[in-house]
């Protein structure tokens, strides 16, 4: 098969990098106005007169992310451009569910109309499959995400057995982006951490300088508070840091033992794929399909409060799994396990933009209706468990 010119939205990103392969021809993120380089959102490409004046550079166009500042009329008017253009259209379902506000209901809008008028759908697990099916009607080829670190960083990634003393669980909130828990998730961690004792587990949170800011939009009053009591009871470590690049979090993330995300809905996410590549133990909250990634340890939320039960139980699981580290042979069989998941990856991801544009040239083209599209009986499976032997 001919290698096609894709215009993903996304391109800059490592989740398209590891997924579609070198081997794809992946147009650069065009430039967007008054922002420096290498920034991809808000795209201009989203704009039907943009695809008009470009539309001889690329095959097909794939969707990851990266639209929620349209309107859902916005969207309608796009997709008609790509219609009236004959462009082939390939949607990836990330986020069922929007981190980044807690209405749903404009990005589940937004949702439908680009999965409509999909020529070909993927999602990256079962259940977000199952849940795409009852959302639109459509049947999504499901395709694993895929690694988030490089092939030797992996390899090379060894961590020593730790028998005694405590290992160092890790919360990042960040700036406080709505999905992510406040201040009851922090006094829920002190709680966990304080009833399995200091030889067990030092509890790490980090913030960024904003929430401590009374200026910001971002300021958190009542995680400021707390954090000010950790200073005198010296329970919790509180740091607080400028936002990190790329390089900077994944130097935070490997200088933990056990990475709890705060996460009160989503779908899937990468961070669990680079605590898995980095030897991190993820622990995760029973959001979405994250379950699916591979994780093992898993507390309940129960409104705005995690369930103590459950964060003492998933924290102990992560300690006697963080304790027992990840020697050469464990970090090499992982190193091949998502090197084989490449090969199916680029596979799956060129055979999709195949018959994108495969249906165009037969004259099906992009659809705008709900009809599901054909079952695919050779999707690859999700992985049910963290080691290689179980995935493959």
């Amino acid at each position: 098969m001919r290698a096609l010119r894709v215009l993903s939205l996304p391109a800059d990103h490592h989740y398209v990098r590891h997924a579609l392969g070198p081997g794809a021809r992946v147009l650069p993120d065009p430039p967007v106005p008054g922002a420096p380089r290498r920034v991809w959102w808000p795209s201009p490409a989203w704009e039907p007169t943009w695809i008009e004046r470009h539309r001889a550079a690329f095959d097909l166009v794939h969707v990851h992310f990266g639209y929620e500042h349209r309107t859902v009329a916005q969207i309608r008017d796009w997709v008609r451009a790509l219609r009236r253009l004959q462009v082939p259209l390939v949607v990836t379902v990330h986020d069922l569910d929007l981190p980044h506000t807690a209405d749903q209901t404009d990005h589940r809008a937004r949702l439908r109309v680009l999965v409509a008028a999909a020529d070909e759908v993927l999602t990256l697990t079962h259940g977000a499959a199952d849940e795409v099916r009852a959302l639109t009607g459509r049947t999504a080829t499901v395709v694993p995400h895929p690694r988030m670190e490089p092939l030797d960083t992996i390899r090379r990634t060894v961590r020593p057995p730790r028998p005694t003393g405590p290992v160092t669980v890790g919360v990042h909130l960040k700036s406080l982006r709505a999905n992510a828990g406040r201040v009851e998730l922090l006094r829920a961690l002190t709680t966990a951490t304080e009833a399995l004792g200091p030889q067990q587990a030092q509890l790490e949170v980090t913030l960024h300088r904003e929430v401590a800011d009374p200026a910001s939009a971002h300021h958190d009053p009542d995680i400021v508070a707390w954090a000010r009591h950790q200073d005198e009871a010296g329970t919790a470590c509180v740091r607080w840091i400028d936002p990190l690049d790329d390089a900077g979090f994944t130097a935070y993330l490997a200088a933990l033992d056990i990475s709890v995300l705060p996460h009160r809905w989503g779908t899937h996410s990468g961070w669990v794929e680079q605590c898995l590549d980095l030897g991190v133990v993820p622990v995760v909250p029973d959001v979405g399909h994250l379950q699916e990634q591979g994780t093992r340890h898993v507390y309940t939320w129960r409104g705005e409060q995690p369930t103590h039960q459950s964060l003492v139980t998933a924290l102990a699981g992560a300690i006697t799994e963080a304790r027992t580290g990840r020697d050469v042979r464990a970090a090499t069989a992982w190193a091949d396990h998502r090197a084989r998941q490449d090969v199916v990856s680029h596979r799956e991801h060129a055979a999709a933009h195949h018959r994108a544009v495969a249906a165009h040239a037969t004259g099906v083209g992009t659809r705008e209706d709900d009809t599901p599209a054909r079952r695919r009986t050779n999707a690859p499976s999700h992985r049910t468990g963290r080691t290689p032997q179980e995935a493959s």
